[in-house]
């Protein structure tokens, strides 16, 4: 029986030794292209494994190669190549797939001790867990002859197979990096260069066509050389390889219509091309539900549709007089041109790559550079015809200057005895528009008033309670003092009469506090309601400001029940007194703080529950060069903010943001004239949906 088993081992092996044609290393060679030489077995269902192949029942349907380059075309068959070589190389090589969009690349082997060695490799491999960090499939190879054995799955690109030395290879990949660097740059230069005329005429084709660019380099990177892994090392290699030129292949024909204008030269052409781009859309979102050997014949069906419906395009625009057409057509000739170089290296091997770069790449950096040459002489064909358009123009200006002169000289007499009536009209009109002014002036000055009445109520309300609840406190100490002093003098309490009579005085105190402080609110409110011009006086504009977010918050809960917000300040003491009039600034304050109310309650009624509306004052004192300080007033809200096209028209007299009858338009604009009589100003900083901050610096003497 044993005997049996090494006839059938013996046998297994003679087979092998017949089937594996066996690579000899030529130690004056740098490498050696095995594609040719190696063996090829298609597995459909994916079935097999290592041993499977190797056993005696597979070593005859293993096929020779027999070509330069493997393509396996659409399919998703698992192939296994095989190769017999004897490593006599005195130092290291490494064998190379030349292909990155290999989902699985496995070399299988057995070693000295007939253990299986198994090496992964493909996309599906992130790169820093590769043996050889590379974006093909680099494995090394061991001292010795074995007969290795490589499972793939190809899915499309053709395949090559080479040894080589390590030192050699490592000098090859330096140089292909570098390539991939030089590739990138060139393009990312037309990128920047397309912005920057962007950004300096303003022309959307510039940045239409900086968006172009980045899809071939997205082509080049993730589709034809796959070194996108050197940035993105996860990335799913065959999702974006069908993807990219979908979305390419819509972008670029929609560049076409409006680079060539076809709309203007051939509107038969224009809906034909935006039916097809319509078409490509469509199966861009249908093609996730398509077999991938489907998509993968339809994206090469489209890229050829593209490339002959481009061409033409600039054909057909440059017999109808487009100077840029013909040159369009010859850039996607010469794109055509090297697409069909790839086609043929696909299938003989040959022509080589340029410097490791594929030739569609290669197509994709001329073709970026024609058209941008290509869109910078459009530009210079439009200035030619708009200046040939401006000369007519002129000459048709200047007949009908000459005819409008006539005219004018006759028209002048009636329209001067026309001025003068409606001068007299505009007059009488400036009268009563003054009235009507001086009446809104004070009907707004009213209403201030009325808001600043109902905060005093509230404001007042707090002092007079303390001197309630103070006097009857002292009515009651009076009461026990007198209680005290009728008892015998033997039993009286001469310290508890001493501590009662302290504690009258200190409750007088309060109560002589309290007093003035309602005083002080009721005098306040007194030179709020003054008309005229006030004198400045040396006021605390923290205090102010305190005083009037206070009385308008008050003010406008009295006013309206529903009304829920909170408010913040933030003082600097360090400030002191500042020469102003305080009504007057008063004034402006309280209409800022009623704003600011209104529009975070505004908000509010249409916000969810989480919306915290709040309104914030603050000072502080700024430093200047002339070293006449400044103090800044800043009133903040996070409502909703001003629309950035009425920013600019806030200070203008009648000008308002609320609806009708809940504002005359004049607080703002009031507040701005109080605010230059002081020789200060006020700014407005909003952003819409965010809220809003005014800003006010006022001269400190």
């Amino acid at each position: 029986m044993k005997k049996g088993i090494v006839f059938l081992q013996l046998l297994c092996l003679l087979s092998v030794a017949v089937t594996a044609q066996q690579v000899q290393w030529n130690a004056n060679e740098d490498f050696v292209d095995i594609t040719a030489r190696m063996q090829v077995l298609e597995d459909p269902g994916g079935k097999l494994s290592f041993d499977d192949v190797r056993s005696a029942a597979f070593q005859n349907a293993f096929k020779p190669s027999n070509k330069p380059i493997l393509n396996f075309g659409f399919t998703e068959s698992v192939y296994w190549l095989r190769f017999n070589f004897n490593n006599t190389a005195s130092e290291k090589l490494v064998f190379e797939i030349a292909h990155a969009f290999l989902p699985v690349t496995n070399l299988y082997y057995k070693d000295s001790s007939g253990k299986t060695i198994e090496m992964l490799a493909g996309y599906q491999i992130p790169l820093n867990k590769k043996i050889i960090r590379h974006h093909f499939q680099v494995f090394p190879l061991p001292n010795g002859e074995h007969i290795f054995y490589v499972k793939i799955i190809s899915n499309s690109h053709p395949i090559k197979a080479t040894i080589y030395k390590e030192s050699v290879y490592d000098i090859k990949t330096y140089r292909q990096r570098l390539v991939y660097g030089f590739y990138i740059g060139c393009l990312f230069f037309v990128i920047l260069s397309n912005l920057f005329f962007y950004f300096s005429l303003r022309n959307k084709l510039y940045l239409f066509y900086a968006g172009i660019v980045v899809v071939y380099i997205s082509y080049a990177a993730a589709v034809m050389d796959g070194f996108i892994l050197y940035f993105i090392p996860h990335l799913d290699l065959m999702f974006w390889y069908i993807t990219i030129p979908t979305i390419g292949v819509i972008l670029q024909m929609i560049y076409a219509l409006v680079f060539l204008e076809v709309k203007k030269y051939n509107l038969a052409l224009y809906r034909f091309t935006v039916w097809l781009i319509v078409y490509f859309a469509l199966y861009a979102i249908i093609k996730f539900w398509l077999p991938l050997t489907t998509v993968l014949a339809i994206n090469t069906v489209h890229a050829l549709i593209s490339f002959f419906t481009m061409g033409y395009l600039g054909y057909a625009t440059g017999k109808r007089g487009n100077r840029l057409g013909y040159y369009f057509a010859l850039a996607y000739f010469i794109y055509f041109l090297l697409v069909l170089s790839e086609a043929t290296y696909i299938q003989i091997g040959k022509p080589a790559y340029f410097f490791e770069l594929s030739h569609v790449s290669l197509a994709t950096l001329i073709e970026a550079f024609i058209l941008s040459f290509l869109l910078s002489k459009r530009f210079e064909f439009e200035k030619e015809e708009t200046e040939k358009e401006r000369r007519r123009v002129q000459a048709q200006l200047l007949e009908k200057t000459l005819e409008n002169e006539r005219i004018v000289r006759e028209q002048n007499a009636t329209l001067e005895k026309r001025v003068e009536e409606r001068t007299m009209d505009l007059k009488n009109t400036l009268k009563e528009l003054q009235s009507a002014q001086a009446q809104l002036i004070q009907a707004e000055k009213m209403a201030s008033l009325g808001e600043l009445t109902a905060g005093v109520a509230h404001e007042i309300q707090n002092p007079l309670n303390f001197v309630n609840n103070f006097s009857e406190v002292s009515n009651e100490l009076i009461a026990d003092l007198k209680a005290e002093q009728a008892k015998p003098k033997t039993e009286r309490n001469y310290a508890l009469e001493e501590e009662i009579i302290h504690d009258i005085e200190i409750n007088l105190e309060k109560i002589n506090f309290h007093g003035n402080r309602a005083d002080a609110i009721v005098k306040g409110m007194l030179q709020h309601s003054r008309g005229g011009a006030g004198q400045k006086e040396p006021t605390n504009i923290n205090k102010l400001c305190d005083e009037f977010i206070r009385l308008s918050y008050h003010g406008l809960r009295a006013k309206d029940k529903t009304f829920c917000a909170d408010f913040k300040t933030d003082f600097d003491e360090s400030i002191g007194k500042i020469n102003i009039v305080p009504q007057d600034v008063g004034r402006v304050l309280l209409n800022l703080f009623n704003n600011a109310f209104y529009a975070v309650n505004e908000k509010s009624k249409l916000s969810a529950n989480s919306y915290q509306p709040i309104a914030r004052v603050s000072t502080r004192k700024i430093n200047t060069s002339s070293g006449n300080g400044r103090i800044e007033i800043r009133v903040a809200d996070n409502g909703n903010g001003i629309p950035k096209n009425i920013v600019d028209k806030i200070f203008q007299p009648f000008f308002t943001t609320k609806p009708t009858g809940e504002g005359t338009g004049l607080g703002l604009s009031l507040s701005y004239d109080i605010i230059k009589t002081h020789g200060g100003e006020i700014k407005v900083r909003s952003t819409e949906g965010e809220g809003t901050e005014f800003i006010i610096q006022l001269p400190v003497s």
